[in-house]
């Protein structure tokens, strides 16, 4: 993803929007540096927020706590483990998957600012926070905001001894004041330099967070076992599901034999794809442990527009009126 993304990606008009998972981060966060959330926080709970909520949040950290402070509020985000959002970004089994995650998350909010990889090795990741073209730049402290979320969905993720420098100033696990004044002062907050000694074992398995009682999406009867097979490792995972060679070499196939096994039952990969996504969509709107904004995140969608339309045809109504009609409790 590039500062001058192409206005073709953005089908619908770019609106500005925050993610609610992240705000409420923010908001824990802010409680747990002893610092009080504004009174404009009180109503974060779904998908999206305008970027007004998001930037009236941070700004009361920053008139209570000073810039400093910024770093740490996405340590927030560790106080909400069964959060469908957070489990599908910290299930990442590297540092390039998490941000290809969170990248993910900012297309489909519609985020007028993205984070772009500049450099990254099995240890260190390069990191530039810009604005979609004709877009105002990122402010000082989104800048600092956004990063210290990475880190803590770093650390959330299984990465071990996180550090964080935001141009030549250290901001985590401790901050240089001082540095990081200059670096503001000479507006390279947008350019973070991100370490980690290396990746343990995460505390999420690869696996939808459903609530007890809720059943898990499975494969339709009669299904082949390649193909069950392969359903079970998609829907695992939809955020940022294998890529077709990926998934074949895990099975212990071929990508060529695995299409032609498949296709010898009428099946493909994207008509298995589909049925994951649709299945774990009925699920997270039965559950109801997810926001029906961010559900079509989490089963794979490009945005809302996308996942209200492709569930549609496949429930033969919408999201909002499906969970109306079978969510639990209802």
């Amino acid at each position: 993803m590039t500062n001058a993304e192409p206005a073709r990606r953005n089908r619908v008009p770019i609106r500005d929007f925050a993610s609610a998972a992240m705000c409420r981060a923010l908001i824990e966060g802010m409680r747990m540096l002893g610092l009080e959330p504004p009174a404009t926080s009180a109503g974060v709970g779904q998908g999206r927020v305008s970027l007004e909520t998001k930037r009236s949040i941070v700004g009361s950290a920053v008139r209570q706590g000073g810039l400093a402070c910024l770093p740490f509020l996405g340590q927030g985000a560790k106080r909400f483990p069964d959060e469908p959002a957070y489990r599908a970004l910290c299930i990442a089994g590297s540092g390039s998957d998490l941000l290809a995650r969170w990248q993910r998350l900012e297309r489909y909010v519609h985020s007028r600012h993205r984070t772009r990889l500049v450099d990254a090795s099995a240890r260190h990741a390069v990191v530039e926070h810009v604005a979609l073209a004709g877009r105002p730049r990122p402010q000082a402290a989104e800048d600092l905001v956004v990063a210290g979320m990475l880190v803590a969905l770093l650390e959330a993720a299984g990465a071990t001894a996180v550090g964080a420098c935001v141009g030549r100033a250290t901001v985590y696990p401790v901050v240089d004041t001082s540095a990081l004044a200059r670096v503001q002062a000479e507006g390279r907050t947008g350019c973070w330099s991100l370490t980690w000694d290396g990746f343990a074992a995460g505390p999420f398995p690869p696996a939808p967070s459903l609530r007890p009682g809720t059943e898990a999406p499975r494969p339709p009867p009669g299904w082949p076992e390649l193909a069950c097979r392969v359903y079970e490792r998609l829907v695992a995972d939809l955020v940022r599901p294998p890529a077709a060679a990926d998934l074949a070499s895990a099975l212990g196939l071929g990508t060529r034999s695995m299409q032609r096994q498949l296709a010898a039952h009428g099946l493909t990969l994207t008509g298995i794809a589909a049925t994951a996504r649709a299945q774990l969509a009925s699920a997270y709107l039965i559950d109801g442990s997810a926001a029906l904004a961010e559900i079509g995140f989490l089963t794979g969608h490009s945005d809302q527009a996308h996942f209200t339309r492709m569930f549609s045809r496949s429930a033969g109504m919408t999201p909002a009126r499906f969970r109306q009609a079978f969510a639990r409790g209802s």
